[in-house]
């Protein structure tokens, strides 16, 4: 047997690999589920065809080990996602688990329109220790980051001496950062390099 409280957690871990962040909603009273008459959870996320097929599979893996709990996976895209979103919260009907954005998490933490994950026991042994803060707003934690993003700048020396932006790194020891007043030409320059085919860049 497992009640509700307890199984939104477990799901939040067991389906959210598929997802960027995800949080509870606020906890309803305990309801036990069993095989013959599983708990319901609703689960949403945002993405493409793509995305929600490996997030269904992942939902069947979950659903398979836990028999007494049944997930119903409802999915849109980014912009459409969060005006559902605000709709639901101003009813009070937001999902049991969501996938969610940074950007959003503190508006609703701070309303009380998720679940403190601290007050249920969430096993994070197998998450990224230095992502975990970034799901916490004053010390308590309603979301579980699943990846993060890296950003870099991939340069050619050779290329960039060609364009006349030469002292950068060597042959012998690699490219060497490149200071940020020496990063692009400027914009005047640098739109006639691409104009002239040049020179390529990407947001």
């Amino acid at each position: 047997m497992i009640n509700r409280r307890h199984f939104l957690t477990t799901v939040a871990i067991g389906t959210v690999s598929a997802a960027a962040l995800a949080a509870c909603g606020a906890p309803a009273p305990g309801q036990a589920g069993s095989a013959e008459n599983p708990v319901t959870l609703n689960y949403s996320w945002w993405g493409n065809d793509d995305r929600a097929e490996r997030t269904r599979k992942a939902i069947a893996l979950f659903e398979s080990k836990n028999p007494d709990i049944k997930v119903n996976g409802n999915f849109t895209d980014f912009g459409g996602y969060w005006q559902k979103r605000a709709t639901e919260a101003a009813g009070g009907g937001l999902p049991d688990v969501m996938q969610f954005d940074l950007s959003y998490l503190r508006d609703y933490g701070q309303r009380n329109q998720l679940l403190d994950l601290g007050t249920v026991k969430v096993n994070t042994d197998a998450f990224e220790k230095s992502l975990l803060p970034s799901g916490q707003i004053k010390g308590k934690t309603y979301g579980i980051p699943t990846s993060t993003n890296v950003f870099a700048v991939y340069y050619d020396p050779a290329k960039l001496a060609s364009l006349g932006i030469d002292g950068i790194g060597s042959a012998a020891c690699g490219p060497a950062p490149l200071p940020k007043d020496r990063l692009l030409p400027q914009p005047v320059e640098l739109h006639a390099l691409i104009r002239a085919g040049r020179y390529t860049a990407t947001p």
